[in-house]
C-alpha cells in the first residue's frame, strides 16, 4: 500500500512540477519554484499518509485511499495556487 503510494507521488511530483509550472500556473521552472512545489508536495504527502492511517481501520481501503487523495489534491492545489499566483 505505501510503496505504491510513494511511487505514485514520485512520478506525479516530477511530471506535475513541469506541467503545473509551464501550463497551469505559467510561472518559470526555477529552483525557487521547485523548492516551493516540492515542499507543498511533501506536506501534502504527509497529510495523505495521516489521513490514510486514520481512515483505513474504519472504512474500506478504497474509501480510505479516496479520502486521503482528496485531501492531498485540495491541499496541494490550494497551496500551489496561493504561491504561484504571486510569482507571476
Amino acid at each position: 500500500m505505501y510503496i505504491a503510494n510513494i511511487s505514485g507521488y514520485l512520478v506525479g511530483g516530477i511530471s506535475g512540477f513541469i506541467l503545473h509550472t509551464r501550463y497551469t500556473f505559467k510561472v518559470p521552472t526555477t529552483a525557487r519554484n521547485g523548492m516551493i512545489y516540492y515542499s507543498i508536495i511533501l506536506v501534502g504527502f504527509i497529510l495523505n499518509l495521516i489521513a490514510l492511517k486514520l481512515c483505513a481501520p474504519i472504512v474500506p481501503l478504497a474509501a480510505a485511499q479516496f479520502i486521503s487523495i482528496a485531501i492531498f489534491i485540495a491541499f496541494s492545489y490550494t497551496c500551489q495556487y496561493y504561491f504561484f499566483s504571486k510569482a507571476k
